[in-house]
């Protein structure tokens, strides 16, 4: 695993002032720090948490993610390119009301 937690915590300081308001983008920076050492600053970060939002607890947050983890549907894998050269072009299809080629 690579552990790069100053990139990590970078990334969840620029997140968080794009988004100050917003508690899911402050979350990172805590463990990020922590991991570091950095423990004055991770209960920072966790403060601003609770603060934005107060019934913030681990064990909602988790069961929160293991929702969004059934909810992902996997994305199709890209069709082999074509060489259209040869081919006549196929007929378009209706899909969900769009017209596909």
């Amino acid at each position: 695993m690579n552990r790069r937690f100053d990139e990590a915590a970078n990334a969840a300081r620029r997140a968080a002032q794009g988004n100050p308001g917003f508690s899911i983008m402050h979350m990172p920076l805590a463990p990020s720090l922590a991991a570091q050492g950095r423990v004055k600053e991770a209960n920072a970060a966790a403060a601003r948490v609770v603060a934005l939002q107060p019934d913030f607890t681990i064990d909602k947050h988790c069961a929160d993610i293991a929702v969004l983890a059934t909810l992902a549907v996997p994305l199709p894998k890209p069709a082999a390119p074509r060489d259209c050269r040869n081919h006549a072009p196929s007929q378009p299809r209706l899909l969900a009301g769009k017209e596909q080629v």
